[in-house]
């Protein structure tokens, strides 16, 4: 399964464009010379894959991919929070 249309945009607009972690934007304004550019990773609180950070053997399969379970953070904080996962804990980024 992937994430739907719909949940993408109610994260993108929930979030306010804004890394949950630093609040950064996560659009950079177009130059003169080129587009703008997306600089934000919508970032699986359970992980889907059997290995992956905070990953639930019990979570249902079906929710992996829904609104609560994503969180959309800038390139840094999703990979600071996903190598580490022990300081990142499910509870703390549900917050």
């Amino acid at each position: 399964m992937a994430i739907t249309d719909k949940t993408r945009k109610i994260l993108w607009a929930r979030s306010g464009n804004c890394c949950a972690i630093c609040r950064q934007s996560l659009v950079i304004e177009a130059t003169p010379f080129d587009v703008e550019s997306i600089v934000g990773e919508e970032c699986h609180i359970i992980s889907g894959q059997e290995n992956g950070p905070r990953n639930d053997p019990t979570y249902p399969k079906k929710l992996i991919d829904s609104y609560d379970n994503l969180i959309l953070l800038c390139s840094v904080h999703h990979k600071m929070i996903d190598d580490q996962w022990e300081t990142y804990t499910i509870d703390l980024l549900r917050q």
